[in-house]
């Protein structure tokens, strides 16, 4: 895939998602330092790209880079997709930690983060009856908790199951 925005005039580190007959490509927006937030790129005729620009802005915590992500369905509502990314911000002790954070979309242009305040939590791997099983928390408003976990036989393919606070 070649692809160049003309929105932007320096960006990186991408990644793609297919869906029906539509390649969706999101680029890191590298402009004034080590990304603003990500944007997205349209391929539906298999050759021209359709630069639809920011995705995905970087909040006002983040102390250093934005970092590529991921995107997937959810399982639990049909047409609705699910992302990760990361950005570093301090933690209460001033030092720079990396984050996760995740957005959702019905139609893999426009996103709408899940939550701004907190960052993924703690991050666990089980292993039982020889399949994987990741999980992590994630805190949300009122003391609530998110809980994700991503179901897989090989580590290479996973079935993600989000769940909402």
């Amino acid at each position: 895939m070649i692809f160049r925005s003309h929105r932007f005039s320096a960006y990186w580190d991408t990644w793609c998602y297919h869906h029906g007959r539509t390649f969706f490509l999101y680029y890191l927006i590298t402009e004034r330092g080590h990304g603003e937030g990500f944007g997205v790129a349209v391929l539906s005729d298999g050759v021209h790209w359709e630069d639809r620009g920011w995705a995905v802005r970087a909040s006002d915590k983040m102390v250093g880079y934005l970092g590529t992500g991921s995107v997937w369905p959810d399982l639990r509502w049909h047409g609705r997709f699910l992302c990760n990314y990361s950005e570093w911000r301090e933690d209460e002790t001033g030092k720079a930690q990396q984050k996760i954070l995740f957005a959702s979309s019905d139609d893999l242009i426009r996103w709408e983060k899940l939550g701004d305040d907190e960052g993924l939590g703690a991050r666990v791997i089980l292993e039982i009856d020889d399949e994987f099983i990741e999980c992590w928390t994630m805190g949300c408003p009122e003391g609530r908790t998110v809980r994700l976990a991503a179901k897989c036989s090989d580590v290479t393919s996973a079935v993600a199951y989000p769940f909402e606070c």
